[in-house]
C-alpha cells in the first residue's frame, strides 16, 4: 500500500504540472490565482523531496519504456529545481509590479510544462527519459524566459535555441549508437557497458559536446552571457538550476565515470575545465563585474566540476570514492549562484535607479539653465533692437534736419545772386545808352 502511494506520487509529480497547464482547465485559473498553480504543482514533488527512502517506478508504457527514481543523489538535485521554481513562483507578483515582466497565462503554461519535464529529466533512470525530458524542457523554457519582445531578450534567446539545437543533435547521435550497441539504457548499464565496446569514445565526444553545449561551457557560453545581461533576477535565477546544473547532472549519468574511458579524453576535458576557469578569471580581474559576473562564476562552477569529472574518467577508484560529493557540489553551487544573481541584479537595479534619478535631476537643472539662458538672451536681443530703432529713428531726424538746413540755404543763396545780376545788368545798360 506504501509502495503504491508513492509510485502515485511519483506519477502525479510529473502529471499534476500537464493537468494544470491543460487549456481548459488553464482558463479557467483566475489571473492573480496563476502564482498557485504554480506552487501547487510542485507539492507531489516537495513530498517526494521529503520522504528519506528510494522509491522506484518502471513504465514500460511510457517513451519506449522509462523508469523513474528518487534516491540519496539526485534528491540534492531535485531540492535545487524545486527551490528555483518555488522562488520563481512567489517573486512573480513583486517583479510584475517593478519591471517589464508580463504574467500571461501562455507564460504560465510553460511555467508548468518546464516544472514537469525538469523534475522528469532528474527522476529519470535511463538516458532515453533523460533525453525526452530534458529536450522538451529546454524548448519550454525558452517560452518561459525569453518571451518578452525587447530586442536583447530576443537576441538573447535565439542564441539559446541554437546552441540548445546542436546540443540536441548531438546527444541524439549518442543516444543511437547507445541504442544500436546495447539493449538496455538504464545508466547502471550505460556505465558498464559503454567503457567496453568499440564505439566508446564516439559516444563519449557527442556526448560532452551535448552537455557542454547545454551547460555553456567555455567557449559555449554566449548564450548564457547574454541571457544573464537582458533577464530580470527571477528568469535569471533558473539559469544555473536548470539548464546548466541538470547538464552536469547528465555528464555524470551519461558517461562511464567508474569504468574509465582513454586518458587523452579525460586530458581534453581537465583542459578545457581550465581553459574555462582561466577564461572567467580573467574576465572577472579585468573588471567585468556587472550582470555577467553570474556568468563567470558560472563558468568557473562549471569548470571545477569538469576537472573533477575529468578525474574520474581517469581512475576506475575514483568514483567510489569521492561520489558523495559531486551531487551536494551540482546542487549547492547552482543554488549559490542564483542567490548571488538574485542579489547582484538587484543591486544593479538600484543602481541603474540611482542613476536614473541623477540623471532626472541634471535634466531639470539643465533646464532651468536653460530657461535662465533663453530668458536672458531675449532680454538682450530685445535691448538691441530697443537701441537699434532709437539709433535708426534718431538718425533719420538728424539727415530730415540736414536736408531741410540745406534746401533753406540754398534757397536763399540763388534770390541774392538773382537781384545782384539784376543790378549788374541794369548798370551795363545804363551805363551803354
Amino acid at each position: 500500500m506504501i509502495q503504491t502511494s508513492l509510485s502515485v506520487m511519483l506519477i502525479l509529480s510529473l502529471l499534476l504540472p500537464v493537468i494544470l497547464a491543460i487549456p481548459v482547465i488553464e482558463q479557467s485559473i483566475p489571473q492573480q490565482r496563476i502564482i498557485n498553480s504554480l506552487s501547487l504543482s510542485l507539492a507531489p514533488s516537495i513530498l517526494l523531496l521529503i520522504y528519506p527512502d528510494t522509491i522506484q517506478l518502471d513504465l514500460d508504457w511510457l517513451f519506449f519504456g522509462i523508469g523513474l527514481a528518487i534516491d540519496d543523489g539526485n534528491r540534492w538535485i531535485l531540492f535545487t529545481v524545486i527551490t528555483s521554481w518555488v522562488v520563481y513562483a512567489t517573486r512573480f507578483n513583486s517583479c510584475e509590479q517593478h519591471t517589464d515582466l508580463v504574467i500571461s497565462k501562455k507564460n504560465n503554461s510553460f511555467a508548468l510544462l518546464s516544472i514537469t519535464c525538469s523534475i522528469g529529466t532528474i527522476l529519470s533512470t535511463d538516458i532515453l527519459g533523460f533525453f525526452i525530458f530534458s529536450s522538451i524542457m529546454g524548448y519550454t523554457l525558452y517560452g518561459v524566459l525569453y518571451h518578452q519582445q525587447k530586442r536583447n531578450i530576443k537576441t538573447s534567446g535565439s542564441l539559446y535555441i541554437i546552441f540548445l539545437i546542436i546540443a540536441d543533435i548531438a546527444l541524439f547521435d549518442a543516444l543511437l549508437i547507445a541504442v544500436h550497441t546495447i539493449e538496455k539504457l538504464e545508466f547502471d548499464v550505460i556505465q558498464i557497458s559503454m567503457s567496453n565496446i568499440a564505439s566508446n569514445q564516439l559516444y563519449v565526444v557527442m556526448t560532452l559536446s551535448g552537455f557542454i553545449l547545454r551547460g555553456a561551457v567555455w567557449p559555449a557560453h554566449i548564450w548564457l552571457t547574454r541571457s544573464y545581461t537582458s533577464l530580470n533576477k527571477v528568469e535569471a535565477g533558473l539559469l544555473s538550476t536548470l539548464p546548466v546544473a541538470l547538464a552536469l547532472l547528465g555528464l555524470i549519468h551519461w558517461l562511464p565515470t567508474d569504468q574509465g574511458v582513454d586518458e587523452s579524453i579525460a586530458f581534453s576535458i581537465q583542459l578545457l575545465a581550465i581553459c574555462t576557469v582561466g577564461y572567467a578569471l580573467i574576465r572577472i580581474l579585468a573588471g567585468s563585474i556587472g550582470s555577467e559576473l553570474l556568468a563567470w562564476l558560472t563558468l568557473i562552477y562549471n569548470g571545477v566540476f569538469l576537472y573533477i569529472l575529468g578525474i574520474f574518467l581517469k581512475s576506475e577508484t575514483a568514483w567510489q570514492s569521492y561520489e558523495f560529493i559531486v551531487f551536494p557540489y551540482i546542487a549547492l553551487g547552482s543554488i549559490t549562484i542564483s542567490i548571488i544573481g538574485w542579489i547582484r541584479i538587484q543591486q544593479l537595479a538600484q543602481q541603474q535607479d540611482k542613476l536614473s534619478q541623477k540623471f532626472e535631476e541634471l535634466q531639470e537643472g539643465l533646464h532651468s539653465t536653460s530657461s535662465m539662458l533663453t530668458n536672458l538672451l531675449r532680454q538682450i536681443t530685445d535691448s538691441i533692437e530697443t537701441a537699434w530703432r532709437m539709433l535708426r529713428k534718431t538718425a533719420t531726424n538728424q539727415l530730415l534736419k540736414l536736408f531741410y538746413e540745406r534746401h533753406s540755404i540754398d534757397k536763399h543763396t540763388d534770390w541774392t545772386l538773382g537781384i545782384t545780376l539784376l543790378v549788374i545788368l541794369g548798370i551795363i545798360i545804363v551805363g551803354l545808352g
